[in-house]
């Protein structure tokens, strides 16, 4: 099996191990580009980070989120599952066959399953997705009608839906942040992208595949400035106040951060529902940002040390990792970072909306399998943002 994976990782865009587009299983998505969903209720979806889930590298933590999601649906009233990218390793057939069947059994599919109460799905593409695809024809045969029609048998990236919930209007805009893959179809989107957060909404929900603020190693805040720019335009025309929450991925962590305090707009990042875990720090200085410090909202960042002291106990970790992770000791005076693969950072969002609220919770694996919710943030457009530790 791994001798035909690296034949396939070499032979990519080639028929052998190419992707055909009209082979790949559409999902069925909430709702099209430029389309209004009308509720009474609130309106509650999954927020799934990267599982990356190609053949032969199939993750049990990644399986385990996934029955979890299904699990919790009924429970949670969920109406659809969001996906942040890298849901696909790479972008091929064969790939694309094994995320379908991996999710038969929660989204939406042209693929038998018990589960008569299948989901929906609103996905943006990330690095996984366009591996040997660039021009995402799969990204678009997979989710079809999801983001806007350009012409030329071409595929956008970018769209956006409006979810009525409770009174007031929320517009979730799928932008993308990858400046390099998009080529020509960046200057697209940002002639785009002022009409978009223009209009009769409420409130707005920006999805990137890139983190404007991460604290995760190997990962850059604001790649490229693609994240920064795209958020520049909606700034300058977006009315006062509109963002209230940005989500981005790419990343093997689950993060939240309050850069411009309790009034200001949320950072989500959803970077892992079952991937390995890379080191991540507990504060950084702000880099070209244009924040003097970063750090997690304080109550996510002392449900991740709750989380790290409670394995500590258990004798697991070395005492030089420990210190690493408390800022104490030989690690006294530097900045403190949880170890690679020494935090428990598996795991998924429930993201509410209803009326002029926004509630996001994360759901963290424990460390026998179960899943439980551990923090939540909510965020009002009159009050702000208020958290808790569950």
């Amino acid at each position: 099996m791994s001798r035909m994976i690296s034949v396939c990782a070499a032979l990519v865009g080639l028929t052998a191990c190419g992707i055909d587009p009209a082979k790949v299983s559409p999902a069925k998505v909430y709702a099209e580009a430029g389309s209004k969903v009308v509720s009474d209720r609130p309106v509650t979806f999954a927020l799934v980070g990267a599982t990356r889930g190609g053949i032969g590298f199939e993750s049990p933590d990644a399986d385990a989120v996934i029955a979890d999601v299904r699990a919790e649906a009924p429970l949670r009233d969920l109406r659809f599952v969001m996906l942040s990218g890298d849901y696909v390793l790479r972008s091929t057939t064969a790939e694309w066959d094994s995320f379908a069947a991996r999710w038969a059994d929660v989204l939406d599919l042209p693929v038998t399953s018990t589960n008569k109460a299948r989901k929906p799905v609103v996905a943006i593409p990330g690095n996984g997705e366009r591996v040997g695809d660039p021009k995402l024809k799969a990204f678009g045969a997979a989710f079809p009608g999801l983001v806007n029609d350009i012409g030329y048998n071409r595929v956008a990236s970018w769209g956006s839906i409006d979810i009525e919930a409770q009174g007031a209007t929320w517009r979730i805009l799928l932008a993308d942040s990858n400046r390099k893959e998009l080529g020509s179809r960046w200057e697209e989107q940002s002639f785009w992208l002022p009409k978009a957060v223009k209009g009769d909404f409420d409130h707005l929900v920006v999805v990137m595949p890139d983190p404007l603020v991460t604290l995760a190693a190997g990962t850059s805040m604001d790649d490229d400035g693609g994240p920064s720019e795209i958020l520049s335009i909606i700034d300058e025309h977006a009315g006062v106040g509109d963002l209230k929450l940005v989500i981005g991925g790419g990343t093997g962590t689950n993060e939240f951060f309050l850069p411009t305090g309790t009034y200001g707009e949320g950072y989500l990042v959803a970077g892992n529902s079952g991937v390995a875990t890379p080191q991540l720090a507990r504060w950084a200085k702000g880099e070209s940002l244009p924040y003097a410090e970063v750090s997690h909202e304080p109550l996510f960042g002392l449900a991740l040390m709750a989380a790290f002291d409670a394995r500590a106990a258990d004798g697991g970790y070395a005492e030089k990792t420990i210190e690493h992770a408390r800022g104490s000791g030989a690690w006294e005076g530097f900045d403190a970072a949880f170890e690679a693969g020494t935090l428990p950072l598996v795991g998924w969002w429930a993201v509410s909306i209803a009326g002029d609220v926004v509630t996001v919770t994360y759901r963290q694996q424990q460390p026998d399998g179960s899943f439980r919710d551990v923090w939540t943030g909510r965020g009002d457009a009159s009050k702000g943002w208020s958290t808790t530790r569950n």
